[in-house]
């Protein structure tokens, strides 16, 4: 079996597969062909169900027109406060909390990115918990 087939057969049920087919999509790999806009629509989802890190590293590649920057801010956001409360993580190390501290304490984070991020977390919050499976 393909890789591409495995990634389809499981995005419905992992978040994590979602965001790893969306990367490919947008890369290619593994009998993917790239897709751009499926993509974006694969990490948007994966990241409403907690798997950001496709969206935040396909978005670092694409024009304003394609994705707006405050979204993905708004993303990095919520991935970053995830983390530092022990939830999407593989563990802790202090270069990685003091990274998240300093996501969180950037200028890029403007009111308008806060709004947004929390706007999101009351959309998907419990979504997100749960394909993480995180208990708080």
């Amino acid at each position: 079996m393909v890789t591409g087939d495995l990634l389809r057969q499981s995005a419905d049920r992992l978040p994590i597969a979602e965001g790893a087919l969306a990367y490919c999509e947008y890369y290619g790999c593994g009998g993917i062909t790239i897709d751009v806009a499926s993509a974006i629509e694969h990490a948007r989802d994966a990241a409403r169900r907690g798997s950001v890190d496709s969206l935040i590293d396909i978005a670092l590649h694409l024009q304003e027109s394609q994705i707006d920057p405050d979204a993905v801010s708004a993303w990095t956001v919520i991935r970053a406060s995830l983390q530092q409360q022990g939830c999407g993580s593989n563990g802790f190390r202090v270069d990685w909390l003091q990274q998240n501290a300093a996501t969180l304490a950037s200028n890029r984070v403007t009111p308008q990115v806060r709004a947004l991020a929390e706007e999101y977390w009351q959309a998907y919050g419990a979504q997100i918990r749960s394909g993480l499976g995180c208990s708080y």
